[in-house]
């Protein structure tokens, strides 16, 4: 005999099966509160997570511009990244006030949307009204180089994960870890290796949405 159990069954069950260690890890959370007097952290269960970080971090300000690696691999690359910034800011910055409402404009209204795009056109004519045309034009090149970044790095790679469907086999995990990991860990060693500025958010960008462009590349290709 066959019985068949509905979902709210199972979804019952999978949650009963959850509980004792809901409650375990509710009973350890008020112990620690209990034992510590709310005080914060036991410092004796500091174990020096940081302190590698730290002397890692340390050594690569020591020898940013010694180190083989850093200063003739990764310099070059922030260089190039930086170039490609400032030359899209510039073209961006010499065309007259009204080029992007008006181009957004003309891209939105393509699809018949006059709401959307009247809307559109409007936010960026008042950032030329509230005097913040140089952070807006920063703004667009940075996201245009992230763009073309993106279709330089994904789309080789989308074409030949198509043209080898066994590639996905090993493809597939790395885009899955890169889509999974939020920016944030991506940003943290950009700052580290190239310093603060907009290289560094380029490459968190890129890292972060590349693996789509190089899903939706091979799945055309197939």
């Amino acid at each position: 005999m066959v019985i068949a159990l509905s979902p709210g069954r199972v979804a019952e069950g999978r949650s009963v099966r959850w509980l004792p260690w809901v409650a375990a890890a509710g009973a350890l959370a008020f112990g620690q509160l209990v034992w510590s007097s709310t005080e914060g952290f036991p410092a004796s269960w500091d174990i020096g997570v940081s302190e590698p970080v730290n002397r890692f971090q340390s050594w690569v300000a020591r020898n940013r511009t010694t180190n083989f690696f850093i200063a003739d691999v990764l310099r070059p690359i922030g260089q190039a990244v930086q170039w490609g910034y400032n030359a899209l800011l510039d073209v961006l910055l010499s065309m007259p006030w009204f080029w992007l409402p008006l181009a957004v404009f003309v891209v939105i209204i393509r699809s018949g949307r006059w709401i959307s795009a009247t809307g559109a056109a409007a936010g960026l004519f008042y950032t030329e009204v509230a005097g913040l045309r140089e952070p807006t034009m920063q703004t667009v090149a940075l996201s245009l180089l992230c763009v073309l970044l993106c279709i330089a790095i994904g789309g080789p790679i989308g074409i030949w994960a198509g043209l080898r469907p066994g590639s996905d086999r090993y493809l597939r995990p790395a885009v899955d870890i890169l889509q999974s990991l939020p920016t944030t860990l991506y940003l943290a060693p950009a700052v580290l290796f190239f310093t603060i500025g907009q290289t560094p958010a380029a490459i968190a960008t890129v890292a972060f949405a590349v693996g789509p462009l190089i899903r939706i590349a091979a799945l055309g290709i197939r």
